[in-house]
């Protein structure tokens, strides 16, 4: 007769590991979809694929945060998601991922939502919508595409020569602009929560970094106050660092020497060796003897979530698609499951992941 405290241990060991893996592929697929600038159609389909085989359990797996995280690019890139307190965030991923259409949005969606949108399939339904922009609608600087929402009122249509702005609105921008920027800082620090910080110890710099540089970006904060928000990005031994190392050097502050400075001192030569060892090494049939009570298939992707987490460390010339691609076959080619996908393997990159599903499938049945 088993023992009941071995079992609940072992059940307790495969959730966590569960948790683990869904955690780093929402933030590696999170980190990929921000350095190709994927949107609308295409940031939908890319999501369709990553997270085919996830259920609404799996998505519930991962840390709150994530979850939130990753609702919120979906939709400020143009790729509708249910938000609604009735319907949990995990349910509302997953309905996504089992659509066969992307969902449109409607005038009152976008125009209820709280996101700074980056869409140009959203800029064509406002444009199509409102010959006129009210003056609360505010264009992204560095994307003619992007918008928050409009006010529910359209105004009427004004003599293009007339000032726009009254005497007390005209003061009030002044006030703002003299402020240093304090309100785009505020809503930055809002938009953050610990797990989008840059920890330190065993973290990857240049995730958090690319998450930075988006708030940033939605929040209208412009390259030359990037140093001033800096510290926003950090936590723990990063941000004591911080204090310890920059903020008391009183230098100006170069946002790229504080970026430079924080990596190198936590993301070193041994780091690197380290994480580039733990690569080297990873294989699928490696995977399968740490993880001896799942599936071929649930090893597969704790594979693929590891080695995004791990190819962000590497040296930025091994970053690459092709890289992964290469790397990905060496490491499932001894098991029996994927002989037939790495025989003829994919020349893309979705393409091998794919096959290498359907090959354990059609091995396990």
């Amino acid at each position: 007769m088993s023992d009941p405290t071995n079992e609940a241990e072992n059940i307790a060991t495969k959730t966590a590991a569960a948790a683990k893996a869904m955690n780093v592929l929402i933030e590696s697929k999170i980190a990929e979809y921000i350095k190709y600038k994927f949107k609308d159609d295409n940031l939908w389909e890319a999501f369709k694929d990553d997270f085919c085989n996830c259920t609404a359990e799996d998505f519930k797996l991962a840390k709150l945060p994530l979850q939130r995280a990753l609702r919120s690019h979906l939709r400020t890139f143009g790729v509708w998601v249910k938000w609604d307190r009735n319907t949990t965030i995990a349910k509302s991923l997953y309905n996504v991922v089992i659509e066969e259409n992307p969902t449109e949005w409607t005038l009152k969606e976008i125009s209820s939502s709280n996101e700074t949108f980056s869409s140009n399939k959203i800029a064509a339904i406002m444009n199509k919508k409102f010959k006129l922009q009210p003056p609360e609608t505010k264009f992204d600087k560095n994307n003619d595409n992007s918008f928050t929402r409009p006010t529910d009122k359209l105004i009427p249509e004004q003599d293009l020569n007339q000032d726009p702005y009254s005497p007390d609105e005209k003061l009030s921008q002044k006030s703002s602009q003299g402020q240093g920027y304090g309100k785009e800082l505020a809503n930055l620090a809002r938009m953050y929560d610990n797990e989008m910080k840059y920890r330190g110890e065993q973290d990857c710099f240049d995730f958090k970094l690319a998450i930075f540089l988006d708030h940033c970006e939605r929040t209208d904060i412009p390259d030359h106050i990037r140093a001033k928000a800096y510290p926003t990005m950090l936590s723990g031994a990063a941000l004591n660092h911080y204090y310890a190392n920059i903020a008391s050097n009183k230098q100006p502050r170069d946002f790229d020497v504080m970026c430079h400075t924080t990596q190198n001192y936590f993301e070193g030569a041994e780091y690197k060796r380290s994480r580039l060892a733990r690569w080297d090494e990873l294989s699928l049939g490696l995977v399968i003897k740490e993880n001896a009570e799942k599936s071929t298939g649930e090893c597969l992707q704790i594979l693929i979530s590891e080695l995004r987490n791990l190819q962000m460390s590497l040296s930025k010339e091994l970053r690459s698609d092709s890289f992964f691609h290469n790397k990905l076959i060496n490491s499932c080619r001894k098991v029996a499951a994927c002989s037939f996908a790495c025989f003829k393997p994919s020349e893309t990159l979705t393409g091998l992941i794919n096959d290498l599903q359907s090959s354990i499938k059609t091995y396990e049945e």
